[in-house]
């Protein structure tokens, strides 16, 4: 009896003797140094990676940004004005729009993009239009 439980008790300890060699064997175990600085080499080039792409991503942003500020800034009233347009109210500051909304000496402030003028309706001319439009068929 003695003999057999003796037996057993060195039978259970060469199995976990292998067992604990088989443990100490893996990689892991061996060198942990190896893989901690390993996996900090991979955690900074994904840190790298991701300033990259931040980065580009910043930038493209800020292009479409700009161009969506450039094409903005083509229909906002000052850049209708910096195209050569001009802009015409009369002195009540009521925008003309037509000539229809204008009489014989009516006072008028012609707003350009640099300033304005105050002029008086000396004229009334409907048919000017047509003139502009010959042009442009001209050209």
């Amino acid at each position: 009896l003695q003999q057999s439980l003796v037996n057993e008790i060195e039978s259970s300890l060469i199995e976990s003797n292998r067992r604990l060699e088989e443990i100490g064997s893996r990689y892991g175990l061996k060198r942990p140094m190896e893989i901690i600085t390993q996996r900090a080499q991979r955690r900074d080039e994904l840190n790298r990676l991701i300033g990259l792409h931040i980065a580009h991503r910043m930038e493209s942003l800020c292009t479409k940004s700009h161009a969506l500020f450039e094409k903005l800034e083509m229909v906002s009233p000052r850049g209708i004005l910096k195209r050569g347009y001009a802009y015409v109210r009369h002195e009540n500051l009521q925008s003309v729009r037509s000539f229809k909304q204008v009489a014989l000496d009516d006072k008028l402030e012609i707003i350009f993009y640099e300033g304005g003028v105050e002029s008086r309706v000396t004229r009334i001319k409907p048919e000017i239009l047509r003139g502009i439009e010959n042009a442009e068929n001209r050209s």
